[in-house]
């Protein structure tokens, strides 16, 4: 494992043991340590997991891998990008392909790259031009888009500087690159910590602010053209019923945590009440910055 003395982004200072973060999922018996920038704000796992360790954070049963009943039909109408150059889009980490699916029929040029070989033959069996690796080995040549998106994909990478260097290189001019990730400066982080939803260790290696993102940005040839946070009342909903189910730590027995998990999720169901109360204040968070989610624009340094 590569324990870093500073910030990966930014080369600060950090507060080493910033917290200890849990598989809220999965049980295994490992803690993880994140890190925090005192300049940038980035938060990471610390030590970074070695590239052999990643697949092991993904089990067949985790849900973004996975295709669900309705999926198509529930989502037909939501993140549909406006038209833009030659509408051209590639999607990195696009699951089981369902955005792709849905521009395709629409009239946009659609590619994706997926690492999970599972979701890219539900991808293939819809018809998708779908590559089963990483952006770095995906045979694009010099292809070109005018939409990249990246749908709560960058927390998830080991080397995000190599990745959005690559996708810079593969922008069109006016291009754009579109992301969504959760957002370290969230008030929701702030008030659950390590039982976050969005912390969700260790497939969530790096969590970004405005301020980290930002140095991503300036290390990868690219700038931010517009950024927001979203609010989110299922995040702090989730996370509630993880702190009260699970609690901040968990016990170090494995058997102790696969109780503590299987009842946690044997009780999760929807509090209609919970979300009004808190839909107040995560839309005023979000105004000011801290909401659960960042949505980002970047297009190319000239």
């Amino acid at each position: 494992m590569n324990k870093l003395s500073q910030c990966y982004l930014c080369g600060a200072p950090i507060i080493d043991n910033f917290l200890t973060a849990y598989d809220r999922q999965f049980p295994r018996v490992e803690d993880y340590n994140y890190s925090k920038c005192r300049s940038c704000g980035l938060v990471f796992m610390n030590p970074l997991p070695l590239p052999e360790h990643l697949a092991g954070f993904y089990p067949g049963e985790y849900s973004p891998h996975q295709e669900k009943p309705g999926d198509m039909k529930r989502k037909s109408k939501r993140n549909i990008f406006s038209p833009h150059g030659s509408n051209r889009l590639l999607e990195v980490g696009c699951g089981i392909g369902s955005l792709l699916q849905r521009h395709n029929e629409i009239g946009w040029k659609v590619k994706g790259v997926e690492i999970n070989p599972a979701a890219c033959e539900i991808c293939r069996a819809r018809g998708l031009d779908v590559h089963c690796g990483t952006l770095l080995d995906a045979p694009l040549g010099d292809e070109k888009f005018d939409v990249i998106f990246f749908n709560h994909v960058i927390e998830h990478l080991l080397d995000p500087v190599a990745i959005f260097k690559k996708a810079s290189e593969l922008l069109a001019p006016e291009g754009r690159i579109i992301l969504l990730t959760p957002n370290s400066g969230s008030m929701g982080f702030g008030r659950y910590r390590s039982a976050w939803y969005h912390l969700d260790a260790p497939r969530h290696i790096f969590i970004y602010g405005a301020g980290s993102l930002k140095g991503l940005c300036d290390r990868t040839g690219l700038k931010i053209a517009g950024i927001r946070t979203l609010p989110s009342t299922r995040i702090w909903l989730q996370s509630e019923n993880i702190e009260r189910m699970q609690g901040q730590t968990l016990a170090n027995s494995l058997e102790e945590r696969k109780k503590l998990i299987r009842s946690s999720a044997d009780t999760k169901k929807k509090s209609h009440f919970f979300r009004l109360l808190m839909s107040p204040v995560c839309a005023i968070s979000a105004r000011l910055g801290a909401g659960e989610n960042l949505r980002a624009e970047l297009v190319k340094t000239k």
